[in-house]
C-alpha cells in the first residue's frame, strides 16, 4: 500500500526527528520500511558513538583532574609564601610611606612617599643558603614609567644592611611582574620590601607577592635553646645609684611597650631607668608628615605638619612613670625624607635656603 506524497513527506520527518518508536506501524510500503531499516542502523551507530564518546569525555576529565591534583600538590611543596590582600594588608607595613592599606581590589596600595626607599614591607622566615624564587605583580598610573625593585632590609651582628634583589621597569597603567631568584645568607631577620629607583613621591599598588623554594621547602635552621638567666630581684636601681651626677636610660624601640611578652622589660626599666630615647620613633621620617606639610607650605613656606604617633607607646610609659624622655633625632643620615630638604616639601622644587 502506498502512502500518498504529503503523508510520505511526513513520515521521512518523523524519521529524521524522531525515535522509530514515534512512527506510523501501519505503513508497509517498502520504500518506508527501508527508511525505517536505515534510520534504527543510523541511531544505533549514532548511540554507540555517543557512548565512545562520553567515555572519551569522561577520560580527558580524569586526566585533568589528575593533572590539576598534581601541579596543585607540586606547588605546595614549594610553595613558602603567597600574599593575601582581600581582607587585609597581610602583615605588611609601612616603611617610610604615610599609608599602605589594602584595597577593595585587592591589592596593596603605597601612598605618601618622599623617597624611593619608602616601600611596603614585610618580615619573612627564610632559610639561609637555600634558593628562592621571588616575584610580585606592580601597578603605577603616575608617570609613564618607573623602575621597581625588590629588595631585602637583613640585619645581621645587630647592623642594619639593605640589597637589591630584583629589578624591572613598570609601565603606566599595565600589571607588570618582577622575578628573579636568589640565595638568602645567614641573617637574624629578613624584610623584603618593594621600592623604586628613580621616583620617589609615586604611589603603586602590588599583588601576588610570591616566596617559592623550587628545590623543595627546606628544614628551618636549628637554634640553640636561649640562655636562662635567673631573674634578679634584689639588684641596686642605677637610676637612684647616680642621681645625683646625671640621668640613666636606653634606647628603646616601640615594640617594648606593645607586647605582654615586654612586662619583665618594663618592669626593669621602671626601677633602672630615669630617661628614655626612642630608637626610631622620633627620627624625621616618623614624625614629618610630608603631604599635609606640601598643603600648609602652599599658604606659608615655614609652616610644618608633623605626627607622633609612632612614638605614643614609649611616651605614654615615660609619663605614666614619671620617666624622661629624650628625643631622637632631628636629622639622620637615612631616616630623613628628601622632602625635607627641598622648597614647598617636593623633591622636584629648589633646595631650600636654610
Amino acid at each position: 500500500m502506498l502512502l500518498p506524497d504529503d503523508l510520505r513527506q511526513l513520515t521521512l520527518g518523523r524519521m529524521r526527528n524522531h525515535p522509530p518508536c514515534f512512527f506510523w506501524n501501519c505503513c508497509t510500503d517498502n520504500f518506508v520500511l527501508k527508511c525505517v531499516v536505515g534510520m534504527i542502523k543510523i541511531e544505533a551507530e549514532q548511540i554507540k558513538e555517543d557512548r565512545e564518546m562520553k567515555r572519551m569525555v569522561g577520560l580527558l576529565l580524569a586526566i585533568c583532574l589528575v593533572m590539576t591534583l598534581a601541579g596543585a600538590w607540586a606547588a605546595s611543596d614549594t610553595l613558602v609564601y603567597a600574599s593575601s590582600f582581600a581582607a587585609g594588608d597581610d602583615d605588611w607595613f609601612a616603611r617610610g610611606a604615610s599609608r599602605v592599606y589594602h584595597t577593595t581590589e585587592a591589592t596593596l596600595r603605597t601612598e605618601g612617599r618622599s623617597d624611593n626607599w619608602n616601600s611596603p614591607g614585610r618580615y619573612f622566615e627564610l632559610v639561609p643558603d637555600n634558593e628562592y624564587t621571588l616575584s610580585v605583580e606592580v601597578y603605577q598610573d603616575g608617570a609613564d614609567s618607573a623602575n621597581f625593585m625588590i629588595s631585602l632590609e637583613k640585619v645581621a651582628d645587630g647592623i642594619t644592611g639593605w640589597e637589591n634583589l630584583v629589578r624591572g621597569t613598570v609601565k603606566k597603567g599595565e600589571w607588570t611582574t618582577l622575578s628573579g631568584t636568589y640565595t638568602f645568607a645567614d641573617y637574624e631577620s629578613y624584610v623584603l620590601y618593594v621600592e623604586t629607583s628613580d621616583a620617589p613621591t609615586l604611589d603603586f599598588e602590588i599583588r601576588n607577592f610570591r616566596v617559592e623554594s623550587p628545590n623543595g621547602i627546606p628544614e628551618p635552621k636549628a637554634t640553640e635553646a636561649p640562655a636562662v638567666v635567673p631573674e634578679a630581684t634584689d639588684i641596686p636601681s642605677l637610676k637612684d645609684a647616680y642621681a645625683d651626677y646625671f640621668d640613666f636610660g636606653a634606647a628603646v624601640p616601640q615594640s617594648a611597650f606593645t607586647s605582654r611578652d615586654n612586662i619583665q622589660l618594663m618592669e626593669l626599666m621602671k626601677k633602672q631607668f630615669s630617661i628614655l630615647t626612642p630608637e626610631n620613633e622620633l627620627k624625621p621620617d616618623s614624625v614629618l608628615d610630608v603631604s599635609a606639610s606640601k598643603q600648609l607650605a602652599k599658604e606659608d613656606e615655614t609652616a610644618v605638619a608633623v605626627r607622633f604617633s609612632a612614638a605614643k607607646s614609649l611616651l605614654r610609659f615615660a609619663q605614666q612613670n614619671g620617666i624622661k624622655v629624650h628625643g631622637h633625632v632631628l636629622v639622620w643620615h637615612s631616616q630623613t625624607p628628601e622632602a625635607f630638604f627641598h622648597e614647598g616639601y617636593d623633591p622636584k622644587n629648589p633646595l631650600v635656603s636654610r
